[in-house]
Formats: structure tokens, C-alpha cells, sequence
């Protein structure tokens, strides 16, 4: 994929070609090899730090070469001097004098992709047609083998780009999710790949401003100079490379920077310490996610013999990439957890408001129970008076049971509620919930049916709390069966389980309700209307599955009946006996 990348004017003579790394020089010469400087060359380090980095515009023999794929051949040192005038200057001192220069581009599949540059201490040495020929071929050979260690580098250096993705990739992955954390391993990463230095700035939500978040380098003492530059300070948009990779969501690459670069061109505030740090490359790049710009990572390097490439650039732009994922699932993990916590809270408070609601509407019932009591000891005075006695009573009853279905669940969900454990059978637990539901089901005329099978049937648990789920249930069973309708209370201990089936002949449940009945303050279609707050079966559900039980229910549909079962492990002969 093309990708542009801003290089400001001030590098342009950066557009150039390392040529002239290799020479072959006239007889008794020596070869001069890639490294250059004081290497056994027999040049002074000058001359070839001269002919390390030649701008494809400048005016010598090897880069009309390049341009014109054509052999130059200079003759002469006068002839040289009067086509080129960067030759008519005056060689250093102790340096080797040239009489004759020849140049051989060096082409590949009809690419350019070099130039064989000699030199020749005589006058016109290599110009016979023989000798021009035997060039050509050599620089064939050249062009060929460096071309194959092109492909070779090239192919290296992509295998080596995609082990640090990967890399990069588990490293972000396996981060804490949150922001900061993905920062730090990201800074990680630039540093051990790519740069000395980096600054990781985010945008504002704006994205107006940039606020730099992570700063590090490999040498300390430059790493709290920086952080100490930029302490407070916020980029706008296009302030400065930094601001300007953000306005523009392109790379900023400046393989050289030339003194007072800067100091002139960067971010007021801040430009000048960095100046002083003497940084010799600068690479800035965005990171983006789903097309938005979420920061900008600033790198530097102080080494000017290893300045920032395209490579460079586009390695740390994906690396920027797969830090931008992360940081955005980070961010969506600190949201998801946000409201959570909230959740949670809101939860929490709920629960107990409950249990304070639950303990507040006791208070008054207590006395209007004993009211009750009072008023049945006393001579009924007429039916008006037994009437109302009673209803009184039936309806203190109902709201007591509403109350302790309240403070139970609030004291479930705030963990404080108690279980009694110990060896019951559930057949005289069913008995005993049944005598508590007798007065409800006789008052709406419903038909009962009870099978508590031939054999006890053991499970450990709370006695007192099992009633209270068995009663619970024929309550519901009752409230929502028509007055003449039939309830049905089975006990039985098969396949190491104790089984209890309520069910009845009532108004059914949707199938899509199945499951929401045991959610706390649901009620199934139909229902409204018959009392409740819709807590009775979450309890039921929560102390079944405390005691180490499980409640299912089932139903064909509406007006087609409800049954609910509960499950417990059995307990063996044995177990009771030590119980």
C-alpha cells in the first residue's frame, strides 16, 4: 500500500542514493570498502564521509551516471574540473591524487539501482574500448550480486518487522487493560526496535490538544531532561512535528536534523531542550483506530551515522496501529468497569434500602398483630366487628410474609444470611409447609393432592428454611390457580435425589418467562393484581441453591398450569446416622 509521508523542505537534499561505497582504483590502488572511515582504505576519513550520502541532484560523474544510466567518462582533471565544478576544488592534505575518473551505473530489469565509481591515478587509464568493455562487465556482476543481497537484506529485514509485530502484538495483548499500562509496553517495544528515545502523547477528546503521557529514553539523565521540558506542557493541533502529525494524521521523518532545526520549526516550550540534546534523526508518527487519530508516538535518535528510514516509518506506524487496539479495548474495559462499579453500587444500595424498608414496616406490625390477639380474646360484640377482626388479621398475615420475603433476600444479597445444616426429611418438612398453606388453599376451595412416598427422604439442610421454600411455592401455586382448581405436593427419593414437585392447574407460563421467574421482582403475565412483590421464587432459588439444591420450572403454556421441582442430593443411611 503507497503510503505519503511528509518530509519537510529543510530535507530534501536527504533524497539521495549511497553511492561511491565501492571503488575499484587504478593499479597498485587498494579497494575501498562499505565501512569507509580509517578502515585500511588508504583514504582519510574526510574524503570518504564525503562520498557517504551524494544527493542525486548534486553535479559529479556518479550521479549523472544514475540519472542518465549511462558510462561518464572524465579524461583529465581539466576536463573534470570544467563539467564539474564540485572537482575543480582542491583535494585534502595527503590525499591520492585522481588523473582520470570512469563511472558504470550499475542497472537490473531495467532499474538503476547504483553506480560503479574508479578512479585512476593516470591520465585516461581505463578509456580503450577493450578496457570500457571489461567495466561493463564487471559492473554487471556487481549489479547483479547486490541486487541479490538487496533481495536477501530486504527479505531479513521484513521477516525481522513481522517477529517485532507479533511480538508487539502478545506484549500488548497480554498488558492490564488499561491505558497505562498498554503505554509503558508500547515505549518498550520503540525502544528496544527502533529509536534512543520516544515521546507517546494522547489526543484530546477534541482532538484539539496533545497531552504527553509516556516519556522514555535509554539514558536516564536525558529521559528526566525531557520529562522535566515538557512537564505541563499541551501541543495544540499543528503545533510544532508532533502537532503537525496529528493535524495532518501523517508521519513527520526527518533523517537528518541540521542545527537550529528545532529549536525554529518545533514546539515552543519545548523544542529548545530537546535542540540542546543534540538529536541527530526525528521520527514522528500517528496512531489511529477505525480511522481516528488517538496520539502521536515523537522518536529520536542521537547517533548521526544511523538516521530514521521509511522502513523505520513504517514499522513504528504498525506498531502504533496494534497499540491503538489495545488502547481502545483498554478504554472500553475502564468504561465496561466504570459502570459495573456503579452497577454494583447502585446494587449495594438497593439491598439495602430493602433490608431498612424490610425493618421499618415491621415496627407497626408488631403491635397491630397483638392488636388482633387482643380483639379475638374480647366478646364479639357484632358480625361488622368479627368481620373486620378477621380481615385485619388475614391481611397483617399476608404483609408480615412480604416483609420477611424482603429482609430475606436483602440479607441473601448483603451474604448475612444463617443456615442451620443438619440431617431432615423432607417428607415431614413438606408436612409441615403444607399445614402453614392449608387456610389458603381451603379459602379459594382448591383441590389438594399429597404423595410423600413410602421412604423417608434425607437431605442435609435448614429445616425451618425448607419449609419456607415448600410453603412458598404452594402459596404461589394457590394465588395464581382459579378458586376450585388443583394443587399437587409430591415428595420422592430417587437416583440419590430427594425430589419435590409443586404444581397446578393455574394460569401457566409464557415460555420465554420460564427462566425470569426467578429474577428478582419479575412476575409472569397474568399475575398483577394478585399480590406480591415478585420476590417469593428469587428466594426460593437462592435458599435451594444454598442448601445445595437446584429449582426448575416448566409449564405448556398459558392457562395450561405451572410445576416447579427442586432437587437435593440424598443423604445415605449411614450419613444420617452420624448426623
Amino acid at each position: 500500500m503507497a503510503r505519503r509521508v511528509d518530509r519537510p523542505a529543510a530535507e530534501a537534499h536527504h533524497d539521495a542514493v549511497r553511492r561511491g561505497r565501492s571503488g575499484l582504483h587504478g593499479a597498485g590502488s587498494r579497494r575501498a570498502g562499505a565501512g569507509g572511515a580509517g578502515d585500511g582504505s588508504g583514504y582519510p576519513k574526510e574524503i570518504l564521509d564525503l562520498w557517504r550520502l551524494i544527493p542525486l541532484s548534486s553535479n559529479v560523474p556518479i550521479t549523472e551516471a544514475v540519472r542518465s544510466r549511462q558510462t561518464v567518462l572524465v579524461p583529465s582533471r581539466d576536463d573534470g574540473a570544467r563539467r564539474y565544478p564540485a572537482l575543480a576544488a582542491p583535494p585534502p592534505p595527503n590525499a591520492v591524487s585522481h588523473g582520470s575518473w570512469a563511472v558504470v551505473p550499475l542497472v537490473v530489469d531495467e532499474a538503476c539501482i547504483g553506480a560503479l565509481g574508479l578512479t585512476f591515478a593516470e591520465l585516461a587509464t581505463a578509456q580503450s574500448p577493450q578496457q570500457l568493455a571489461f567495466l561493463r562487465v564487471v559492473a554487471d556482476h556487481c549489479a547483479q550480486a547486490l541486487h541479490r543481497a538487496q533481495l536477501a537484506e530486504r527479505e531479513r529485514r521484513s521477516a525481522v518487522r513481522l517477529r517485532v509485530l507479533a511480538q508487539a502484538s502478545r506484549v500488548f495483548a497480554a498488558a492490564d487493560p488499561d491505558v497505562g499500562s498498554v503505554l509503558d509496553a508500547l515505549a518498550a517495544e520503540v525502544l528496544a526496535h527502533i529509536a534512543d528515545s520516544c515521546a507517546i502523547a494522547l489526543a484530546s477528546p477534541d482532538g484539539e490538544w496533545l497531552d504527553t503521557a509516556i516519556i522514555r529514553d535509554r539514558d536516564r539523565q536525558r529521559e528526566e531532561t525531557l520529562r522535566q521540558s515538557t512537564a505541563g506542557v499541551r501541543l495544540r493541533r499543528g503545533e510544532g512535528f508532533t502537532g503537525k502529525a496529528l493535524s495532518t494524521g501523517r508521519p513527520v521523518l526527518l533523517p537528518s536534523v541540521p542545527p537550529g532545526e528545532l529549536k525554529e520549526r518545533g514546539a515552543p516550550g519545548v523544542a529548545g531542550a530537546i535542540e540542546a540534546l543534540r538529536v541527530c534523526s526525528l521520527l514522528v508518527v500517528p496512531f489511529k483506530t477505525s480511522g481516528r487519530t488517538l496520539g502521536t508516538i515523537a522518536t529520536s535518535r542521537y547517533d548521526e551515522g544511523n538516521p530514521f528510514t521509511e522502513e523505520d516509518c513504517t514499522l513504528l506506524e504498525d506498531l502504533g496501529d496494534r497499540a491503538a487496539l489495545a488502547i481502545e479495548n483498554a478504554r472500553l474495559h475502564q468504561v465496561e468497569r466504570q459502570a459495573r462499579a456503579r452497577a454494583e453500587e447502585s446494587d449495594r444500595r438497593k439491598d439495602e434500602f430493602l433490608a431498612m424498608l424490610g425493618h421499618e414496616l415491621r415496627n407497626p406490625l408488631a403491635p397491630i398483630s397483638t392488636a388482633v390477639e387482643i380483639m379475638r380474646q374480647l366478646p364479639a360484640a357484632e358480625e361488622r366487628y368479627v368481620w373486620a377482626r378477621d380481615a385485619i388479621g388475614r391481611q397483617v398475615t399476608q404483609l408480615s410474609r412480604i416483609v420477611d420475603d424482603l429482609l430475606d433476600i436483602s440479607r441473601i444479597k448483603l451474604g448475612k444470611i444463617e443456615l442451620q445444616l443438619e440431617a431432615v426429611d423432607l417428607s415431614t418438612v413438606a408436612l409441615r409447609a403444607l399445614e402453614a398453606s392449608r387456610p389458603v388453599l381451603a379459602e379459594r376451595n382448591q383441590q389438594l393432592s399429597v404423595d410423600l412416598g413410602p421412604t423417608p427422604a434425607r437431605v442435609r439442610g435448614d429445616a425451618v428454611r425448607l419449609t419456607q421454600v415448600i410453603a412458598n411455592l404452594l402459596d404461589n401455586a394457590s394465588k395464581y390457580t382459579e378458586a376450585g382448581g388443583q394443587v399437587r405436593l409430591a415428595v420422592r427419593a430417587r437416583g440419590g435425589e430427594v425430589i419435590i414437585t409443586v404444581a397446578d392447574t393455574g394460569i401457566g407460563i409464557r415460555a420465554d418467562m420460564l427462566e425470569r421467574v426467578f429474577e428478582a421482582f419479575e412476575q409472569v403475565q397474568g399475575a398483577q393484581g394478585k399480590g406480591g412483590l415478585g420476590v417469593g421464587l428469587t428466594l426460593v432459588k437462592h435458599l435451594v441453591e444454598l442448601q445445595g439444591g437446584y429449582v426448575r420450572a416448566s409449564s405448556a403454556g398459558e392457562g395450561r398450569g405451572s410445576e416447579f421441582v427442586l432437587g437435593f442430593p440424598e443423604l445415605e443411611s449411614k450419613t444420617v446416622d452420624e448426623a
